[in-house]
């Protein structure tokens, strides 16, 4: 007789069953089968409720083959298979120990910590963002409530709404997301327009923090950053500039352009970028104690640059100046971020100008990759992303004339002949 493992999918519970790492095997521990087909391979086997007998065997009839297995035996065999399916893992089993000591599973990298139990306010990944973490386990994320924060903290709390048409890159945010439930500083790098502030937006607009964004610029002061010391009614005070504000009550920074700020202002705020840092104000009056700033624990803080700090390799970005390696080192995740797939990009000037045909839109994403792709092969002086998209549908609609929005917003932004030549090749290309 032919043995296997038999998953009972109808009738009464008999089976005997063995679940590990996600398999589960069921034998029928007090059945006799009979059918009437030869069959080679019993696995996976749906058992019928008219083959249900009374017997503490599994028996097929075979006039070729006689073996006879207990269920356990078939439970173990059957078991063992599939995870060396699944993993191609090699298995160890001994007739006579129980079942559960036969299987030798292979050492993981992790350790198993148990159960994960979720904190007050921290909601799933895929609950609080509409699809699971396209990498990984799905995992929880912390949230607030608008009445954890006082009435000037709600102002800079986004509001949903303005990312109705906003299209979100999940493999960016799943890792970006895991990074801030780390406490973990991120850069993130990528072609201008490419949605990497508007991101941040996103996120503090979902798990409802208050948002500020400061911008880089090579002019800008320490005074501006980080304060100021300042005489009133005869007496030395210290005025907060926005970065120690936002760290004291726990806001969410996005530091846009950080890289465009002289390294002198980015040395002094090393120790802020360390894991868990405090900032250091050394013209604050006081004691060593007054002059450091310690962050609410809510208190995150997101990098975004078009190039990683070393430099602007392309020289397309004229306002880059090059970083100190001991503060890149300070970054513990980089994440580089793209414009988004044809597709996913049709969607979004379709959300935001449902007034222009699906054709056309089309036209319009296909001559923006050919624009793109010039400028990357340093052919075009320009660069063409989302915005620019919107700005040519908006042009369009306005004037109803998909041509006079494009002259209006794309062709004149090129002032050599060459560039202009080019793009209008790939004008005529694509429209025709």
């Amino acid at each position: 007789m032919l043995t296997g493992a038999f998953k009972i999918v109808s009738g009464n519970e008999m089976g005997f069953g063995s679940i590990y790492d996600g398999l589960r095997i069921d034998v029928v521990a007090n059945a006799v089968v009979r059918s009437e087909t030869s069959m080679t391979s019993l696995k996976g086997c749906t058992v019928n409720d008219e083959w249900l007998k009374d017997g503490y065997l599994i028996k097929l009839e075979e006039e070729t083959k006689m073996t006879v297995k207990t269920a356990k035996d078939m439970a173990r065999d059957a078991l063992i298979e599939r995870m060396r399916e699944k993993t191609g893992t090699t298995y160890v089993s001994t007739p006579d120990a129980p079942v559960e000591e036969k299987i030798v599973k292979p050492a993981g990298p992790f350790a198993d910590t148990g159960a994960y139990v979720p904190k007050a306010g921290e909601v799933l990944y895929s609950v609080l963002f509409g699809q699971a973490p396209p990498t990984g386990l799905d995992f929880y994320v912390q949230t607030y409530s608008d009445s954890d924060w006082d009435d000037e903290d709600k102002l800079f709390i986004p509001n949903k709404l303005e990312f109705t048409n906003f299209v979100v890159d999940h493999g960016v945010l799943c890792v970006e997301m895991r990074a801030l439930q780390a406490n973990m500083k991120c850069l993130i790098v990528g072609p201008t327009g490419s949605g990497k502030t508007t991101l941040q937006k996103y996120i503090c607009a979902m798990i409802r923090q208050p948002y500020l964004r400061i911008n880089g610029r090579q002019d800008m002061e320490s005074d501006t950053l980080l304060g100021k010391p300042w005489v009133s009614g005869g007496t030395m005070e210290y005025i907060l500039g926005e970065l120690p504000k936002a760290m004291i009550k726990g806001w969410f920074i996005a530091f846009d352009e950080p890289w465009k700020t002289p390294s002198g202002i980015q040395m002094a705020l090393q120790r802020m970028y360390e894991r868990d840092g405090v900032l250091q104000l050394d013209d604050m009056p006081g004691t060593l104690s007054d002059k450091q700033i310690v962050p609410k624990n809510t208190f995150r803080m997101v990098l975004a640059d078009n190039v990683v700090g070393t430099g602007d390799g392309a020289q397309k970005y004229g306002a880059t100046q090059i970083q100190d390696g001991s503060t890149l080192n300070r970054m513990d995740v980089v994440l580089k971020m793209g414009y988004l797939a044809h597709a996913d990009e049709v969607g979004m000037v379709m959300k935001m100008h449902p007034e222009i045909s699906r054709p056309y839109v089309e036209k319009m994403v296909r001559l923006g990759a050919l624009i793109r792709l010039g400028y990357d092969q340093d052919e075009l002086s320009a660069a063409f992303s989302p915005r620019n998209l919107d700005s040519w549908g908006k042009m369009a609609v306005a004037c109803q004339d998909i041509r006079a929005g494009f002259e209006a917003t794309i062709l004149e932004r090129y002032a050599e002949d060459s560039e202009r030549a080019a793009v209008e090749e790939h004008y005529r290309n694509v429209f025709g």
